[in-house]
C-alpha cells in the first residue's frame, strides 16, 4: 500500500500527513477493526520518510 501510494501520487508534504493516511488504511482494512497505535506506525514509517525526503 505505501509503496503504491508513493508512486502514484507521490509524498504528502509531511510525514504527519502519510502517518495519517496508512493510519486510515488499517482502519479501513482491519478485519476486526484494531490498529496499531500512531506511535508505532511513525517508528516504522520514519525510516523510509528519511530515506525518502531526508531528516527534517
Amino acid at each position: 500500500m505505501l509503496f503504491q501510494r508513493i508512486n502514484d501520487h507521490g509524498l504528502p508534504a509531511t510525514q504527519g500527513e502519510l502517518i495519517n493516511e496508512v493510519q486510515d488504511w488499517f482502519a479501513q482494512n482491519s478485519p476486526n477493526g484494531e490498529i496499531p497505535e500512531e506511535s508505532t506506525t511513525r517508528k516504522k514509517i520514519a525510516p523510509i520518510w528519511r530515506a525518502l525526503r531526508g531528516r527534517e
